[in-house]
């Protein structure tokens, strides 16, 4: 994947503060996330000879609004981790001379295997409305080459590949009970944002 930094930085947000979230608010996200997509795929089918110009903005700017939408869900998802921080600097303060080992924290306790469900239910929903999104960006390449919006399209596909990618490895971790089914649809999901991404470079 690419943009490696922005993915690094992302996936420890995710990773720090993945149980702070209810299930509820994970698949409430995630079907945000979908609609915005959905809404985006809509516009994007309507784009001909004839109207490109007022369109055309239109995916760029909704694909932007998807990446910063899955940008400020993964940052939410660590808010509430900070304690864990602050308990180890005291530890490590506590004494001068003595060396500590890092604590093992107890692990949070695991959403409901109905939970667990919901969420995976969701993110597939999420990644057959994506695939369409991607499907339909690119059948309409060779028009939106044509009239010079390929290069913001191509940016925000990339952008949206690394934050994604983040998004759907945290959700992973939320769900053992799916996890290889979600890990499937994840697989899925990267190989059209690889083939969008491709075909707009």
């Amino acid at each position: 994947m690419h943009f490696v930094q922005l993915t690094t930085s992302l996936l420890a947000l995710a990773t720090a503060g993945r149980a702070a979230m209810s299930s509820d608010t994970v698949v409430a996200n995630v079907e945000e996330v979908t609609q915005l997509s959905a809404d985006t795929n809509t516009i994007a089918l309507k784009i001909n000879l004839l109207n490109f110009a007022r369109y055309a903005p239109q995916v760029g700017s909704n694909l932007a609004q998807i990446v910063a939408t899955v940008t400020k869900y993964i940052a939410d998802m660590s808010r509430n981790d900070k304690r864990d921080l602050v308990e180890d600097i005291d530890e490590i303060t506590e004494g001068t001379v003595k060396a500590i080992w890092p604590k093992k924290r107890q692990a949070a306790p695991p959403f409901t295997e109905a939970n667990q469900q919901a969420i995976c239910d969701a993110f597939r929903g999420f990644v057959r409305v994506h695939e369409a999104l991607l499907a339909t960006v690119i059948g309409k390449h060779g028009l939106l080459s044509l009239m010079g919006f390929a290069g913001p399209i191509a940016a925000a596909l990339r952008e949206l590949e690394g934050v994604v990618d983040v998004l759907a490895s945290g959700i992973i971790e939320l769900v053992p009970i799916c996890a290889q089914s979600a890990t499937q649809d994840k697989n899925a999901l990267d190989r059209s944002l690889r083939d969008a991404v491709d075909t707009y470079n």
